[in-house]
This record gives structure tokens, C-alpha cells and sequence, in this order.
């Protein structure tokens, strides 16, 4: 590992990479243009998680841009608008990706894109009738992840066996692999804010389920329920084991499950999912 590594960027990139190295005894910077890291997470969690990794030695320089970097033989310098020359073995740039739609031909066969990628329709058919496009290359507002890029290559599979259906896209999840985890899917408790129709629960499951948490006591659940239906529309989840649960709540959402429906269903014992739905359904029964 290198000595010292810095991180242009506090998205999820940079602080999965950081909490890694940190670990494994590099010495980390990360610089960030805005004033908060993961801007479109949970902030309450993303504060807890920057506060491990401080604990743990990485420095955070917010509200700061890199100006420069500049190389020598054994080192690199990064500058930012605040006089810092950081100097490092090794400099990630984690500001964003760009599709790769380069050195395709795109142009000389009339399929369309442009910086932000392929332009498709509802079909993820290109501008060539018969072309189709899936993935990160796409011009979308959907989640540039992996899963998305799977559903939609087996929904194109469908398209060309003769379904005529548009696509629609299910809830989608996102889990940032930091040390611990954070996860969230559906509508975030942010967005919820102000809604009467919403109700915004916390689940502190860590220390109501310290056996299953394996004492992870300050794991928590941030979960948005419609007061109506009493179904869950939103989860946010911080813990080691946010991404199994982020899973489970994306079905529960996806399926439009409430107390009723919940409850016709056997969870293996003692579990963290059980454990979990229990809890879950003791908030959306009290609304």
C-alpha cells in the first residue's frame, strides 16, 4: 500500500477506498470541493461514518478545490484554492465517471449520445431501430450501478424474444461499502420531510437486537412509511449489515407489503431479518 494516498472527492468511491486504506495503514486525505461527503445519503449517517474515519486517521479537507496536481520522481502535489501542497504517493481522482462512448463508431452508423452517454427510449432501443444499449454508457436518471446494468440487459433479452412492454424500473438500492455500511432505497427521509402523508420512524434495531446486531449498538433503521396504506415507501439503513437489510426492506417496498401481508410470513429464528420485520411492523402498526 502507499504511504500516503489522497482522495480528490468525498463520494463513494473515494470513502470506500479510504475506510480500506486507512485500515491497512496508509496515511489518507481526501479533499472535497463541497461541504459534506456523500451528499445524497442519509447526512446524520454519513456524519457518523466520517467521524469513524477521522477517529481512524483519515483527514477530511471540505469546501476546499484541488488546483494542481504536480509530479516528480517519487512523489506527487496536489494544490488546492486554500494554499495546501498535500504531498502523496498516489492521487485518486473520484469526481465522476464519464461514459466510455469513445472510439464506438456511433456516429458513422446515426446512433445518438452525447457527454452525459447513449440516447435511448423507453424500450432502450437507440436511435438504430435495431441497436439497444444497457449499462453505465447510458444516458439515464436511474442508478449507474451494476444491478441496473443487469436488469436491464435481461429486459433487453425479452425485447428481442418479443415482449413489447416499456421498461419499468423497480425501486432501486444503493449501498455505500464504507466501515459500516450505509444503504438507503425509495423515497429518503429528507424528501419526506413537510409531506403529512409520510411518516419518518427510527429503528435503533442495534440495540433492541444486540444478539443479531452482534452488538452493533449504534446500527439504526431511518424508515419512511405512507400513513395511509401503512406500507413502507423508504428505508435508510447504517450499519455493517446495511446491505442484506437494504435488500430485504427493497422487497418489501417493491411488494407493497404492510403489516397484513408481513406477517403471513415465516422468518427463520433468531435472525436479523426477523428481527428486523418485527420491528418494522410494530412501528407501521402504531401510525
Amino acid at each position: 500500500m502507499p504511504k500516503h494516498i489522497i482522495f480528490i472527492g468525498a463520494g463513494i468511491i473515494s470513502l470506500e477506498f479510504a475506510s480500506m486504506a486507512v485500515e491497512l495503514g496508509s496515511e489518507v486525505t481526501i479533499v472535497e470541493y463541497a461541504d459534506k461527503a456523500l451528499a445524497n445519503f442519509n447526512q446524520e449517517y454519513v456524519a457518523k461514518v466520517v467521524t469513524k474515519l477521522e477517529k481512524a486517521g483519515v483527514n477530511f479537507k471540505f469546501s476546499t478545490s484541488v488546483t494542481a496536481v504536480e509530479s516528480n520522481d517519487r512523489n506527487l502535489t496536489v494544490k488546492t484554492n486554500q494554499n495546501d501542497s498535500l504531498v502523496a504517493n498516489y492521487v485518486l481522482d473520484a469526481t465522476g465517471r464519464m461514459p466510455n462512448v469513445d472510439g464506438l463508431g456511433l456516429s458513422e452508423v446515426g446512433i445518438e449520445f452525447s457527454s452525459k452517454g447513449i440516447v435511448v427510449d423507453d424500450h432502450l432501443k437507440t436511435s438504430v431501430d435495431n441497436v439497444f444499449a444497457s449499462g453505465d454508457v447510458l444516458d439515464k436518471m436511474v442508478g449507474k450501478l451494476t444491478p441496473t446494468a443487469t436488469f436491464e440487459s435481461n429486459y433487453i433479452a425479452t425485447q428481442i424474444l418479443g415482449d413489447d412492454s416499456p421498461i419499468n424500473y423497480s425501486v432501486v438500492p444503493g449501498v455505500v461499502f464504507t466501515l459500516p455500511r450505509i444503504a438507503q432505497v425509495g423515497v429518503s427521509s429528507a424528501a419526506a420531510v413537510g409531506n403529512n402523508q409520510l411518516a419518518v420512524e427510527k429503528i435503533d434495531y442495534g440495540k433492541q437486537m444486540l444478539f443479531q446486531s452482534k452488538n452493533e449498538i449504534d446500527a439504526e433503521i431511518t424508515v419512511v412509511i405512507n400513513r395511509k396504506t401503512r406500507t413502507l415507501v423508504g428505508a435508510e439503513v447504517y450499519g455493517n449489515e446495511a446491505a442484506e437489510i437494504i435488500n430485504l426492506l427493497t422487497l418489501v417496498i417493491e411488494q407493497h407489503m404492510g403489516p397484513a401481508e408481513l406477517n403471513k410470513v415465516i422468518f427463520a429464528f433468531p435472525s436479523t431479518s426477523v428481527g428486523v420485520i418485527t420491528l418494522l411492523i410494530n412501528k407501521m402498526l402504531t401510525l
